[in-house]
């Protein structure tokens, strides 16, 4: 009797701990950085942030968050540099340095649209440096930045169509523009995508980046491609096994100056970047147009994207 007690006694306890097992549910992390606008397609979703005054702050595929969204100076997003200047002169559409990873941006996002597979912004960014660091008066710039954001192109579910209109502002908060430096996007990713490629559209062709023997960190980021300036040569970032992949390309030759790719070594947040930029004279009530493609996919659905591209 005392054996079949202890034997009932330790069945029952069994049958507790594996009730207890299968009745807990399952706590599965969402892999997308939060967003209060979100479009999706069969492929992949684009989302965009208040936080970051409608930067984008999250691109997801095959359950993978592309975007690095640690501080304001990161994300998918488009910044410009004013007279030859550097961060002393910068509106920067996801918000200042200063705002580092508050909850809150300087940049003042005037409106969002979300419609089916598009989401449009209006915004008025931010200085990167805020008065009395930079040669600007004010925090924030009367320019207004104007982007639409499209997912798919030409049947192609993994192509995201970026096109932005910026209009520089007769009100003065800095010196008088003469010259704007473009990136349109600036693309920082998440630390998965550690592969720096250039690829070839007219052939097919990709060489892989090494990163250099003695790297210098510039401006906080080490270049691994030299400043490209023919645009049908453009930037992949993909992760080791290929799995997950990003390539950036202008369809625009006018005002094009060049693509970049970097390493960000932070040591609280390290990741890759890529950027298309173009350079101009530019002027008060004016307005500049660009288009740029972002391709996401594993590295091989990125490049056979990008030859399909026109």
């Amino acid at each position: 009797m005392n054996m079949q007690w202890k034997v009932r006694s330790f069945l029952f306890v069994m049958l507790i701990i594996l009730g207890s097992v299968c009745v807990c549910p399952v706590q599965v992390e969402s892999r997308a950085n939060p967003t209060d606008y979100r479009v999706s397609n069969e492929t992949i979703s684009v989302g965009v942030s208040k936080r970051n005054a409608g930067a984008v702050s999250s691109i997801v595929y095959d359950a993978h968050e592309f975007v690095n969204d640690y501080d304001h100076g990161r994300q998918m997003q488009i910044a410009w540099f004013v007279n030859g200047l550097d961060g002393e002169y910068n509106p920067t559409e996801a918000g200042s340095r200063d705002d580092y990873k508050k909850s809150t941006s300087t940049s003042r996002l005037v409106s969002v649209r979300v419609k089916d597979k598009t989401i449009a912004t209006e915004s008025h960014p931010a200085y990167w440096w805020g008065p009395g660091k930079g040669v600007n008066v004010k925090a924030v710039t009367q320019d207004t930045l104007k982007k639409t954001i499209t997912l798919g192109y030409g049947g192609d579910p993994h192509v995201i169509v970026f096109d932005a209109a910026v209009t520089i502002s007769p009100e003065l908060t800095g010196p008088p523009v003469n010259k704007i430096r473009i990136s349109v996007p600036a693309f920082y990713s998440s630390k998965a995508l550690t592969e720096h490629y250039q690829f070839d559209r007219r052939d097919g062709t990709m060489v892989k980046l090494p990163y250099p023997v003695q790297a210098k960190v510039i401006g906080g980021q080490i270049e691994i491609m030299k400043l490209n300036p023919e645009r049908q040569r453009i930037p992949i970032l993909s992760s080791p096994d290929g799995r997950y992949a990003v390539g950036a390309y202008t369809p625009q030759a006018e005002n094009f100056w060049n693509y970049g790719s970097y390493f960000i070594p932070d040591p609280a947040s390290a990741c890759s970047k890529v950027s298309v930029r173009f350079e101009h004279a530019a002027k008060a009530d004016s307005t500049y147009s660009y288009r740029t493609f972002v391709i996401i996919g594993n590295l091989e659905t990125v490049k056979k994207s990008a030859m399909k591209l026109r």
